[in-house]
């Protein structure tokens, strides 16, 4: 699973990988909860090949639960703490899942055993990487904690510094944007080669489409410049 994280080229890369790699003997279903840079959560379900698709399927239908929930990963994401429930019964079925539509389906895919590691980079939580076992396999046991613990700490590792690399891609990238569009402009004859210019260093690189609108002497906000590639589209709306 290290090397698995370690050989990631992007963050997109990181759950599909380390959720099929968990599965190696670990678990019947792998869970990957990754917090997105607007807030949001995406979710990854993998199964083994002897679980049933529909089982899969219903551990992906439901979202990563919220703070506050008593759910194993709500605790592993928010409140930073590895929970390891070696046996999962109704009891603990009826205690800490919520709607009754997720209890319905712990019950449907029949989880026995669980672990939820969270992935914390200085404190921050990115998310969680959750473990299944299912029917009659063997309950986790604690010596499992400590190698579930250690892959989701090298995952966030790795999602972390991907981020920061591609954050600083689009920095540059953008310097360098701003930089042809001052040559661009600098060498336009008039107002008009101006905002051409300038609309064809935007698009299509950053955005589909673009418009330039002026106010012009009467105060009427006119359409001065537009852009897109296809240039049916663009004589649509000229």
């Amino acid at each position: 699973s290290a090397a698995t994280v370690a050989g990631a080229q992007g963050v997109d890369a990181i759950p599909d990988q380390l959720a099929q790699a968990s599965l190696d003997g670990l678990a019947d279903i792998s869970i990957f909860d990754l917090q997105e840079t607007d807030g949001t959560f995406r979710r990854l379900v993998v199964g083994s090949p002897d679980v049933p698709p529909d089982a899969v399927a219903m551990t992906g239908a439901f979202a990563a639960p919220q703070p506050g929930e008593p759910h194993p990963i709500a605790q592993a994401i928010h409140a930073a703490q590895t929970i390891h429930v070696p046996f999962v019964d109704d009891g603990f079925i009826e205690r800490a899942i919520t709607p009754a539509a997720r209890r319905q389906a712990w019950r449907s895919v029949d989880i026995r055993s669980i672990i939820s590691a969270p992935m914390v980079v200085a404190d921050r939580p990115l998310g969680a990487l959750t473990l299944l076992r299912r029917g009659a396999s063997v309950p986790f046991e604690t010596s499992d904690v400590k190698v579930i613990e250690e892959v989701a700490r090298r995952a966030a590792v790795a999602i972390e510094n991907i981020r920061l690399k591609e954050r600083e891609q689009r920095e540059a990238r953008d310097l360098q944007a701003f930089a042809d569009m001052g040559e661009a402009i600098a060498e336009a004859a008039d107002l008009q080669s101006t905002l051409d210019a300038a609309i064809h260093l935007i698009v299509p690189g950053r955005a589909d489409w673009g418009f330039i609108n002026l106010v012009d002497g009467e105060g009427d906000l006119r359409l001065a410049a537009v852009y897109h590639p296809n240039a049916e589209k663009r004589r649509r709306v000229s």
